[in-house]
């Protein structure tokens, strides 16, 4: 009999599963130290929860239902195992031309309401407004409302959350490739990574800012570029020990 037919039945601890997460682990880890790319590992967090996070969160409302009673409980076990952040409509529109329409990765093309009417099917401003409301409510946009004015940009979060899904390849895991080739090559200089990579520019700069975090702003050279956020970082022993790392993290969730 299982646990929802035998309410005697004994509850069972689930096991963790290290290697399944260690790969949420480094994505956090590079996202949480950054207030920019925070928003990535709370909606990694939600998007994605963990196969241990799950069956922890199926053991506490198993104790819980089993304590009070509450048979109810037990019917709800299959919503509560996986929580999802769910895009539909013109909110899914707005950030899925955002995604495909940006041409460098660096998060910096500002929408007015008339460059966005053209392209989405429901050009009601109000109601293209309340979906940029809704975006920036799950970390995705951010909208501006300089004196006399309305726009909306995305962050960079949204690459790492959408670009899998919208256009194809993963940040995270690009992020852990160019890891190798900084170790590889010695550089963090961001003109040889990227020419290393044979990647386009909006594939670079989203995978490269995950690792920026990494380094102290002292070794990041922030200095303006026209295709990179910076120019590089410069990469000390510590750095390389952190590297080495990430990427030992990253083999065993392979």
């Amino acid at each position: 009999m299982n646990e929802r037919t035998n309410p005697k039945a004994p509850l069972v601890a689930p096991a963790a599963y290290s290697k399944r997460d260690a790969f949420r682990a480094i994505v956090e880890a590079i996202a949480g130290a950054n207030p920019i790319t925070g928003a990535l590992a709370r909606i990694y967090q939600t998007t994605h929860p963990s196969k241990a996070a799950r069956q922890q969160a199926a053991w506490f409302d198993a104790v819980t239902a089993r304590v009070n009673e509450h048979a109810r409980q037990l019917d709800r076990q299959d919503d509560m195992l996986a929580p999802t952040v769910m895009l539909d409509g013109l909110p899914e529109q707005l950030v899925t031309f955002m995604i495909r329409d940006c041409p460098n990765g660096l998060a910096d093309r500002r929408y007015e309401i008339e460059d966005l009417q053209g392209e989405l099917l429901d050009t009601d401003p109000r109601a293209i407004e309340g979906a940029a409301y809704d975006l920036q409510a799950l970390g995705l946009v951010r909208v501006e409302t300089p004196i006399g004015d309305w726009r909306v940009v995305l962050v960079q979060a949204a690459y790492a959350a959408l670009d899998p899904l919208v256009i194809g390849w993963s940040p995270t895991a690009d992020a852990i490739d160019l890891a190798r080739l900084m170790l590889a090559n010695d550089t963090g200089d961001a003109a040889e990574l990227h020419a290393g990579t044979n990647w386009p520019m909006r594939r670079f700069n989203p995978a490269f800012q995950l690792l920026v975090p990494l380094f102290p702003e002292g070794r990041q050279r922030d200095f303006w570029h026209p295709e990179y956020e910076l120019v590089g970082v410069a990469v000390a022993e510590e750095d390389r020990a952190n590297l080495r790392r990430l990427l030992s993290e990253a083999e065993k969730w392979q």
